[in-house]
């Protein structure tokens, strides 16, 4: 435990004070290196250069070393005789005369003259005084460790016999969780320390940090400890007042005395600690065997005590040992014993091993768990387990255990090897017993009152379940008997289920769906309705779903279900007794999911009680009445019901009521079919009209089609042709009164049937035929080609002298123009509707600035600035439009000529009074919403960016056409003012750049 080789020179030194002649100091000049002076005047200055160097004063008799710029005295006054055959020990008498002594320290020898040596009763080797330059005392504090923040006092002592204090004290603070102390370096002028530690810590019993501070002492001598480091732990403060009782009471020296203290303290716990390292070298996270016995002392200790309650346990123990090395309270060493074993018991070992490993301060938790058991087993007085012993069973042979019902047997752990563990109840009345039949049954030899019962399967004993008390063994005849296998819970013998099943050799509490439904097959056929054995419950096989479900009410008042493979089958559920309802019922598909109407003993929130997507329905008795018999299957067919003197449409596989213009249609053209959702977007020639069946709309509604031109059926044939001009309408001018001729309609075949075109009904080539066919004769029209994609665009001369596009912008590249990225679209987000309308723009893409200008853009454009618009062509300014639409904006009339002819398929739209006398040729092409972010009204309205902001929020864009005060889509003037930070999507022309008038 001594470590000595760094202190060779000041235990050489040490020697060299109990000579007091000058012979002494002759001696020291011939036989070493060490400096001799005169007087203390003599000595040179302590610098960082002669740190440690000693001189031996004559007129002192003393050795002075210096240290931190100061020359500290050495000073001897105790001898000892050491053995000479072990020079490691330090200085020895070797030799003895009738007038002097011959000491020996490591390589050198010195005389030592008789007179002297009588002065003092011995040589010492090891001082009471020391000048040593330590880098620090450190080390670390545990119960669990401290925690950051608590209190590490060091006190100085005079020396190794009275222990008292100096007066001088150091305080350091834990600077971590982890308990660690560091005391800055400084002059000690004395090897014995005593240390105080006060703070919070970590229990590793509870996994938690304590609820209040406690207080750990530790003596230790540094001339011992390599480096200063001295931790601080529960067998430092347990030897603490052992240690100071033999020191000033038996004159014990200091480390004797900690040896002593040392291997009476875990003598308490049974542990042999001859081969352990000190107190203050031990480590509760450490690897050595020592390190395993301070984390077990520590656990044992701690138990479930809280800190008031184990500081009253560390008193008791320290101040009961202090003068015979003996722990006398029986009583408290017996609980101690008896929470071992129940914790070892219990597996809060290893919780407990598992609460150190979370702290992560070492790599390996050394192995505490055999110290634990070892003590309680011998304190329970149970014989050595080893392989002789392994399934033996034993009780506890302490006399105060006499006794208990607990056992305990031998077994070899794959993890710790041989050792006792308490037997479970199964074991400890079983243990001695032979194989029996398969059901019989057994009262426990402890436990005489628990029966037990032997499993063929198991092949062993097993304690009989309260349920098996009740209901009887349980095995695989009783499991295969569906008569006998299910059983009402009463009195609740087993779990909280309503009923019990045998399964697996054991009854099983389960839910009323399950005690119903795990007999039957699965899967079965679909829409299978099957009654429950317990209850009034129907329950319904679907395939989807992959189990029984837990059936409608009607499904059971009807005994039929309501499935996919039964969806539109009707049932008339005539009544039985007097007073019951006579209704129809007919099993329909629905999105809005319901669950059952009920379930007798089943919950709502049950997995098996879901939501259908079909289900009974109550019929209109009277449609039901009349209809119920006649087969529903030409779409569209009128009849008139077999009861009453009504009539009924065939819609979509059902029998429906006619409307009164459906009826009066139908008789008056002697022809019994109406319209339906099926046959929307049809055309058909009755008598000598052609009538069109619209979405939306139960009758048909006559066209301004003529017979001659009737375009037969809508087919695969025929599917996208369009038909130019097959529908004509009146054009109007100046008013809704004012006729001035037709305008055609185009109409398309679509799967759906006929319909008339929508603007991105057609393709490129199908618009140009379009506008061709609506083509203002009596201007002619340009081309521009613009050189940054080859796109070409027809331009027009317009009425204030300046070339315009005829066609919507459809420029893209973003790669060159990046102010585009993310700020034009195609209608619908289709590339192939910007060739029909062109390319739908942001206020930003369109003046082609980037959306951080915001307001301020405007404060940046010029009269006709380019834009997104190709070399040598600008984006209109507000002016500019005003020159092409008239003095009164918001006389809708008077912006016909700028728009497209063809497109006036809404009654309500101002495109049926359009003329493109201009050949302005605008298209109805919508917009793009950017609040919603969708697309908005193809075929009825269209909007130009201009270069304008409105109030410095928004961006200012013309609009055709304005609409009449009495439209849905009512716009106050022709133009709008949009947020240009919102994006929305408008279209762009351009016109050709000019030069002023005046200029």
């Amino acid at each position: 435990m001594y470590h000595l080789g760094r202190n060779t020179l000041l235990f050489f030194a040490i020697c060299m004070t109990a000579c007091g002649d000058t012979s002494v100091s002759d001696d020291i000049n011939d036989r070493n290196d060490m400096g001799v002076v005169a007087s203390a005047e003599e000595l040179p200055p302590c610098t960082a250069e002669n740190e440690g160097e000693p001189f031996f004063v004559k007129s002192e008799k003393l050795v002075r070393v210096c240290s931190d710029a100061k020359w500290f005295a050495i000073k001897n006054e105790d001898t000892e005789k050491k053995d000479s055959s072990n020079s490691e020990q330090g200085c020895y008498v070797s030799d003895k005369t009738a007038d002097s002594l011959w000491v020996t320290c490591g390589s050198y020898s010195f005389s030592v003259p008789t007179s002297e040596a009588n002065n003092s009763s011995s040589v010492v080797l090891d001082s009471e005084k020391i000048a040593t330059s330590l880098e620090g005392v450190s080390g670390f504090t545990q119960k669990g460790p401290f925690l950051m923040g608590s209190e590490v006092n060091v006190i100085e002592l005079k020396d190794g016999r009275t222990l008292d204090q100096t007066g001088d004290n150091f305080e350091a603070k834990i600077q971590s969780d982890d308990g660690q102390f560091k005391l800055n370096a400084r002059m000690m002028m004395s090897q014995y320390l005593e240390l105080h530690a006060k703070g919070y810590y970590r229990n590793e019993v509870s996994g938690k940090n304590s609820n209040a501070q406690l207080t750990l002492y530790a003596l230790t001598d540094v001339m011992m400890r390599s480096g200063g480091v001295v931790n601080i732990n529960l067998l430092t403060h347990l030897e603490y007042h052992r240690v100071v009782y033999l020191v000033k009471e038996k004159k014990m020296r200091v480390a004797a005395a900690k040896d002593t203290a040392e291997r009476e303290i875990f003598n308490l716990l049974h542990i042999d600690s001859k081969d352990f390292f000190s107190s203050e070298d031990l480590n509760i996270v450490g690897s050595s065997e020592g390190d395993a016995a301070l984390l077990a002392f520590s656990v044992m200790f701690q138990g479930d005590r809280d800190v008031s309650q184990l500081s009253e346990l560390l008193t008791n123990v320290s101040t009961d040992m202090e003068k015979d090395g003996k722990w006398d309270n029986a009583k408290m060493r017996d609980s101690i014993a008896d929470w071992a074993e129940k914790a070892d018991a219990t597996g809060r070992l290893d919780t407990i091993r598992a609460n150190v490993e979370s702290w992560g301060l070492s790599k390996m938790v050394p192995n505490f768990e055999k110290y634990i058991r070892s003590f309680w087993t011998k304190e329970y007085g149970l014989p050595t387990c080893d392989k002789a012993s392994v399934d033996t069973l034993v009780a506890a042979a302490a006399k105060r255990l006499a006794g208990s019902t607990n056992r305990y047997i031998c077994v070899d752990s794959a993890k710790v090897g041989y050792m006792w563990r308490r037997a479970t109840d199964l074991e400890k009345d079983t243990h001695s017993w032979k194989s029996g039949t398969d059901g019989q049954i057994k009262n426990g030899d402890i436990n005489t009152t628990v029966k037990y019962v032997y499993d063929s399967v198991l092949v062993q004993w097993r304690e009989m379940t309260e349920a098996e008390g009740y209901y009887g063994f349980c095995n695989e005849a009783l499991e295969a008997d569906t008569s006998k296998n299910v059983n009402y819970n009463k009195v609740n013998k087993t779990g909280d289920g309503p009923y019990v099943v045998c399964e697996n050799r054991q009854w099983v509490p389960h839910d009323t769906y399950y005690a119903e439904t795990h007999f039957w097959e699965n899967p079965a056929e679909e829409g299978t309705i099957r009654r429950g054995k317990f209850t009034t419950n129907v329950y319904v096989y679907e395939q989807n779903l992959g189990f029984w479900r837990v059936g409608w009410l009607l499904e059971s008042d009807l005994e039929m279900a309501c499935v996919s493979i039964n969806e539109g089958k009707k049932i008339h559920k005539q009544p039985l007794y007097e007073g019951d309802d006579d209704a129809y019922y007919t099993c329909r598909y629905h999105t809005d999911g319901v669950k059952p109407q009920y379930a007798n003993g089943i919950n709502y929130y049950d997995e098996h009680y879901v939501e259908t997507e079909y289900r009974w329905e109550k019929m209109d008795y009277t449609l039901a009445n009349n209809t119920f018999d006649i087969v529903c299957e030409e779409e569209g067919k009128m009849i008139k019901g077999t009861v009453d003197d009504l009539y009924f449409v065939c819609d979509g596989g059902n029998w429906r009521y006619a409307n009164s213009a459906e009826i009066v249609f139908c008789l008056n053209k002697d022809y019994y079919y109406s319209c339906t959702e099926a046959t929307a977007g049809t055309l058909s020639v009755i008598v000598d009209s052609v009538f069109y069946c619209p979405s939306g709309y139960p009758y048909f509604q006559v066209t301004s089609i003529g017979p001659s031109d009737y375009p037969g059926q809508c087919g695969m044939e025929n599917m996208g042709v369009i038909y130019y001009d097959l529908e004509k309408f009146p054009r109007f001018r100046n008013g809704w009164n004012d006729i001035v001729g037709t305008v055609g309609s185009d109409w398309i075949c679509k799967q759906n049937g006929w319909h008339r075109t929508d603007i991105y009904d057609y393709t490129p080539e199908t618009m140009r035929t379009h506008l061709d066919n609506h083509e203002p004769i009596e201007n002619g029209y340009g081309t521009l080609r613009d050189s940054r994609d080859g796109a070409e665009y027809k331009t027009i001369l317009m009425g204030d002298g300046h070339e315009w596009m005829a066609e919507n912008l459809r420029y893209s590249d973003s790669n060159e123009t990046v102010n585009l990225k993310g700020n034009s679209w195609c209608w619908n987000d289709e590339p192939s509707n910007c060739e029909i309308g062109g390319r739908l723009y942001s206020w930003y893409a369109a003046v082609d600035f980037n959306e951080r200008w915001g307001a301020g853009a405007q404060s940046l454009i010029q009269d006709q600035h380019q834009g997104i618009c190709p070399h040598g062509w600008h984006l209109p300014s507000v002016e500019e439009w005003d020159g092409i639409m008239g003095d009164d904006r918001t006389d809708c009339f008077k912006h016909t000529h700028l728009m497209a002819m063809g497109f006036g398929k809404d009654i309500y739209n101002y495109w049926n009074a359009a003329s493109n006398n201009s050949g302005f040729s605008a298209i109805p092409v919508g917009y793009r919403n950017s609040e919603h972010e969708g697309y908005y009204y193809p075929g009825r309205v269209t909007g130009f960016w201009t270069t304008r902001t409105s109030s410095n929020v928004s961006a200012v864009a013309t609009v055709l056409p304005c609409y009449s005060s009495n439209s849905t889509y009512e716009m106050a003037g022709s133009s709008w003012d949009i947020n240009p930070a919102l994006k929305s999507g408008l279209s762009v022309r351009c016109v050709k750049d000019y030069i002023p008038s005046g200029n």
